[in-house]
């Protein structure tokens, strides 16, 4: 059981006596449910949560991608509490498929001068080397060992045979490595 997007109540009403996090509290604690979670985007307020010790699972979206590592943090406090970690959304809303539907927005926002530099340095990166953009991009939150699960929204049965295939390519260490180079490491939707 998962609390989702907290931020809509914000953090002091969630842990509020009578609040959603006692509810599932008190769920776990009468074994209708093994474990508990709490999912979202804003990480200083997921940070928050998974701080209280109460929470099994933890889900994050659009926070650690080849363009965005503003969720770093968190997965090293959730790690450092065996916290499982879900990351969500490793498309970053899809400007990371290389869909030019989704191009000059990240993470449902208009995309940032920085990130849309980064975004086309990776972009030509992946060219160069010959990867798909949206295999780099699945494969980026795949190869991270704090991340236990990655969640990847498909609509179509060929869609999710693509996602398959992009899990399973090769990718150069070469080309990790000039990501890296590319990237500031200051590139954040939001904390």
């Amino acid at each position: 059981m998962h609390l989702h997007d907290p931020d809509s109540i914000g953090f002091d009403a969630a842990m509020a006596d009578g609040g959603p996090v006692s509810a599932l509290v008190a769920m776990k604690e009468q074994g209708l449910t093994a474990a508990i979670g709490i999912s979202g985007g804003p990480v200083g307020m997921l940070q928050q949560f998974v701080e209280t010790d109460l929470f099994d699972a933890l889900i994050t979206h659009n926070r650690f991608t080849i363009l965005d590592r503003s969720a770093s943090d968190l997965f090293d406090a959730a790690t450092a509490r065996d916290v499982g970690i879900t990351n969500a959304a490793p498309y970053g809303a899809g400007i990371l498929t290389g869909d030019p539907r989704f191009a000059g927005s990240y993470g449902y926002r208009p995309i940032t001068r920085q990130a849309a530099e980064a975004f086309e340095a990776v972009r030509l990166l992946c060219d160069e080397y010959g990867v798909p953009l949206a295999a780099a991009a699945l494969q980026f939150s795949l190869r991270e060992p704090r991340i236990h699960s990655t969640v990847v929204g498909v609509s179509s049965l060929p869609r999710l045979e693509a996602a398959i295939d992009d899990a399973q390519l090769v990718i150069p260490d070469d080309l990790w490595a000039a990501i890296e180079d590319v990237v500031p490491a200051g590139i954040a939707l939001d904390a």
